[in-house]
């Protein structure tokens, strides 16, 4: 990887002092009003970009935002405030689809909205998997199926119950028994011909990253959030699959699948597809408990 470097346009930069005040890693400092600022401990730089973008006369020039890699925003396209409410109450988990493929170009500008989250440290180092083919998403359901099949006999032996209690966290244990009967359910639906799982979404999308990053979980959340907001703007449906998640935790046959690096885990999926019925009336959501100090 080619080493930052940041260089201050002096013809340019009229010392109004917003690179230092932008800049939270403080690699910026203006030693008076009067003076241009200074670069210092460039390695600090995590690359976000405030300063290039604060910056009013673009006076900083920094390696990782070359010409074309930034650009001014348009106002007018910005929604009002009541457009991003109605959206974000429009929005509905869907697990009900048309027999249609979601088409590349539309799967590209769902992972476009997902990029543009932000991340712990500005690490941007959530990678996607798009799920999209018949015979890899029959292997996938396959896969889940007998998975939740072996949980479900696996809780009913009360010797694989205290083991679990040995090896796995009290939430955990928790909340695998009081999903038992959850489990029970899903082989029973699939024996009746039902999708449970992945409800016949047409793409998957599939969130991992490195083990040893900086809350991995809470940047893949965040990003697959944007995902479904943008999916929603585009006529699409979808819900996140916790069932993948939580089996792809404990069995490695998935990462085997999905070609996953040996050093990444799967923090998050997101099922798409048309929905089959629109939803044309937003529902009420419990009420807020808040704490103001």
């Amino acid at each position: 990887m080619a080493e930052v470097t940041i260089r201050i346009n002096v013809e340019r930069c009229t010392h109004c002092g917003a690179c230092v005040a932008t800049c939270s890693e403080r690699i910026f400092a203006q030693a008076e009003a009067q003076s241009a600022p200074e670069v210092h401990e460039i390695g600090r730089c995590i690359a976000c970009g405030h300063c290039v973008v604060a910056c009013p006369e673009g006076a900083i020039e920094h390696s990782d935002f070359p010409q074309g890699s930034f650009g001014p925003l348009t106002p007018e396209l910005l929604p009002s405030s009541a457009q991003v409410f109605e959206l974000l109450r429009a929005r509905r988990s869907i697990r009900e689809f048309q027999d249609k493929a979601v088409p590349n170009t539309v799967v590209q500008q769902v992972l476009e909205a997902a990029r543009t989250a932000p991340s712990a440290h500005n690490y941007q180092k959530t990678q996607y998997v798009v799920v999209q083919g018949a015979e890899t998403r029959k292997r996938l359901f396959d896969l889940l199926v007998a998975f939740y099949a072996g949980v479900a006999r696996q809780l009913k032996n009360p010797l694989v119950r205290a083991a679990y209690r040995l090896q796995l966290s009290r939430t955990e244990v928790a909340s695998a028994l009081r999903l038992r009967s959850d489990f029970e359910m899903i082989g029973e639906q699939v024996r009746r011909g039902q999708d449970p799982l992945l409800h016949g979404a047409p793409c998957i999308i599939v969130t991992h990253a490195e083990r040893d990053l900086n809350f991995p979980e809470s940047n893949a959340a965040i990003a697959l959030h944007n995902a479904t907001l943008m999916a929603q703007s585009l006529g699409l449906g979808g819900f996140l699959i916790g069932y993948l998640v939580g089996a792809c935790g404990r069995d490695r046959r998935f990462a085997k699948l999905l070609d996953l690096p040996s050093t990444h885990r799967v923090y998050g999926a997101l099922a798409l597809g048309y929905p089959k019925r629109a939803y044309t009336r937003w529902i009420k959501r419990k009420a807020l408990v808040t704490k103001w100090l």
